[in-house]
């Protein structure tokens, strides 16, 4: 079993499916081009662009703390998940992340800048990467 692959493919569909996902629905909210009840919420709470720009700015920030007590409950063993292998068997996301999940998420060239595709605050980074 590679544990590092494993790893890579686990950080890419956390980015692709659920960060990068969360980031582009939120920001059509913003934008104003979503129907139903939420979109007509956002439009009514977003009504002039500097708080439009504010919430956009925020988007990805907020997204990363979901994710980051996301991964940092599965460091702590505190969320038991495992990992489904090509293989079929399991291997348990505290074992394989090696309680470090959480700092391959933030840093500012960890699973972020490696996987995903929407932008991204790094902590010292004039404007979002």
């Amino acid at each position: 079993m590679d544990d590092q692959a494993d790893l890579r493919q686990f950080a890419e569909l956390l980015m692709r499916l659920v960060r990068d996902q969360a980031i582009a629905s939120c920001d059509a909210l913003a934008a104003g081009r979503m129907g139903g009840a939420s979109g007509n919420r956002w439009r009514e709470l977003l009504a002039d662009e500097r708080t439009r720009q504010a919430v956009r700015t925020l988007i990805p920030e907020i997204v990363d703390e979901v994710l980051f007590y996301f991964v940092n409950a599965l460091d702590a063993d505190d969320l038991p998940l495992a990992w489904r292998r090509e293989d079929g068997s399991y291997v348990d996301l505290y074992e394989l992340g090696g309680s470090e999940l959480g700092g391959d998420l933030m840093v500012s060239d960890g699973w972020r800048a490696q996987y995903s595709s929407q932008r991204f605050f790094a902590p010292g980074a004039d404007s979002p990467s």
